[in-house]
């Protein structure tokens, strides 16, 4: 089990309140760290984050902290994890990618594949649910990435890890793996990846999904499947 706290504010950088960094860092004694990352918008910036041309831009600033129990691995792997201005946080455990056993940190393994498949400019926004159907286990994330300039967060088709969202002001959202004592907090629905689109987006951030078509087929299949032994079970019992 890890700790997620994540934030994208345009007014200033919002680390985790006392009381949940406190909730984060016991879900993860093994390691702790916070990356804040300025993104700009509004005018033309390569994916590198130059800006082209003389342009008044606006800023958006991407906070994530994670903590990190670890469980598999002969070294802590701590995140969040970053690669040329992506930053990526995981509290997951998947043992299988496209039915092949993975070796090493899941988080790691998950991470390289999206900016791997992501950071290729013929790849749609859309792909990245497509990759992670391939992923066996349960998991939920936070991942930023700086060629796409997009805010993604998501959760597995069954909902086996917390991820929850609140807009604490209109141009600031919070995400993280526990809330705090108020009671505005929404858990983050496991129906498919979640995204911020920080081209599009203007004095808010607007939630948009992508739909989990695959694991939908799967899920439907395990409920007949559950169906079918609940049945036979009732049957065997009469």
């Amino acid at each position: 089990m890890c700790g997620i706290y994540a934030s994208i504010s345009h007014e200033s950088p919002c680390e985790a309140d006392p009381y949940i960094y406190d909730l984060i860092k016991r879900r993860g004694p093994d390691s702790q760290k916070c990356m804040t990352i300025e993104h700009k918008s509004g005018g033309n910036v390569n994916p590198t984050g130059h800006i082209e041309g003389n342009q008044l831009l606006e800023s958006t600033y991407i906070t994530c902290t994670s903590s990190v129990l670890s469980l598999r691995g002969e070294e802590i792997t701590i995140q969040p994890l970053s690669d040329q201005g992506s930053i990526f946080c995981w509290n997951g455990e998947v043992w299988s990618f496209a039915g092949e056993r993975i070796e090493g940190n899941d988080g790691t393994h998950v991470f390289n594949t999206l900016c791997a498949y992501l950071n290729d400019s013929t790849q749609l926004t859309g792909s990245i649910a497509q990759i992670l159907a391939k992923y066996e286990g349960p998991y939920a994330f936070v991942y930023y990435n700086a060629v796409q300039q997009k805010f993604y967060l998501g959760r597995d088709f069954l909902g086996r890890r917390s991820l929850l969202y609140r807009y604490s002001t209109s141009s600031r959202l919070i995400i993280s793996s526990v809330p705090d004592v108020d009671n505005d907090w929404l858990e983050l629905e496991s129906d498919g990846i979640y995204y911020v689109d920080l081209v599009r987006s203007s004095n808010n951030f607007v939630l948009e999904r992508i739909d989990y078509q695959h694991y939908t087929q799967i899920g439907c299949t395990l409920v007949s499947y559950a169906l079918s032994l609940l049945s036979d079970s009732l049957l065997i019992a009469q």
